[in-house]
């Protein structure tokens, strides 16, 4: 999995339920529905900026957010807000491999990242969290020899 976890709101706040979540979803459901593609292009391109380094693959980012439906966009958000699924992640049965995205993180920083990714992978059996240091969010795109050096040793191990 890269940078992405069974419960994104609870990397920030631990006491986040799902019940909790609801009335941010709602809004989140709301303000995505409201978009215009043009807003949604242009909301999208905002957040791509802080998930990738190189400004052209941001762009290109933003592009496919601007493609998208924003009504169906804001549907997933609100599910990814509501969706706890750390108890369920137990199921899995198959070696778990997690990058995390550590750039601009002090060390110390990296360090309370790589913890808490790890708590929300507690359940799995054999889960792995390796944090990239130098890549935001789209790790294969920021660092892809670590990405692919990782992903290898990885699954050499198996």
């Amino acid at each position: 999995a890269v940078d992405g976890v069974p419960f994104l709101v609870a990397l920030t706040d631990t006491a986040a339920t799902e019940a909790t979540m609801a009335p941010q979803a709602a809004q989140a459901r709301a303000f995505y529905a409201s978009m215009t593609p043009q807003q949604m292009e242009a909301q999208s391109r905002m957040a791509a900026a802080t998930m990738v380094a190189d400004s052209a693959l941001a762009a290109r980012i933003g592009r496919w957010g601007g493609a998208s439906d924003p009504s169906t966009v804001g549907r997933a958000v609100a599910e990814m807000l509501t969706t706890d699924l750390r108890d369920e992640v137990a199921a899995i049965r198959t070696p778990v491999l997690l990058l995390a995205a550590g750039a601009g993180r002090p060390a110390d920083g990296r360090a309370r990242l790589e913890a808490s990714y790890r708590a929300q992978l507690r359940a799995v059996p054999d889960a792995a969290v390796v944090v990239a240091e130098r890549a935001r969010h789209f790790i294969m795109y920021d660092d892809p020899e670590f990405f692919f050096r990782t992903l290898d040793r990885f699954l050499d191990r198996r």
